[in-house]
């Protein structure tokens, strides 16, 4: 869903407004949250623009935020050559894996377009788990989801 504001100027980062908070809430990650629950992670999040052509994240480095593109394109690549795997758009997202588990990133983030995300950076993203049990529990069901969709279409 596109933001409904003019964008500022790329690089800047602000604070997330509805109906960005909103966007959240289709993230297979966070399916199970309350509206109060996705509120209360955006609070944590930032709306950011990106330039076309910036690398946003880079395969092999350590992540530190998750993103859902509101508007605008990038591309995921991998490898030396920048093979393309796939073309984002808004309402897609990437980095959900490292959020939880920490892991390298497994591909390169391109922005083919100006770029609007909302970030959630890990470190926030992981005292709030520690000090919310409940909305731990939940994301962990979203969790479980993403992997049997997986499963399921790889089955296929």
């Amino acid at each position: 869903m596109p933001s409904k504001m003019k964008a500022p100027s790329v690089g800047t980062v602000q604070r997330i407004k509805a109906p960005g908070w909103k966007v959240l809430g289709d993230v297979p990650l966070f399916e199970g949250l309350s509206q109060r629950d996705l509120r209360r992670i955006a609070d944590l999040a930032q709306e950011v623009w990106h330039p076309a052509g910036k690398v946003v994240i880079e395969e092999g480095k350590a992540p530190l935020a998750f993103y859902v593109i509101l508007d605008g394109q990038a591309r995921v690549v991998r490898g030396p050559r920048n093979r393309l795997l796939r073309r984002l758009g808004p309402g897609d997202y990437f980095g959900e894996l490292s959020l939880i588990d920490g892991h390298p990133r497994s591909a390169s983030i391109v922005a083919d377009t100006t770029l609007d995300t909302i970030r959630l950076k890990r470190t926030a993203f992981r005292t709030m788990l520690r000090s919310e049990p409940d909305v731990t529990l939940r994301i962990m069901e979203g969790m479980t989801n993403l992997i049997r969709d997986l499963q399921h279409d790889a089955a296929e």
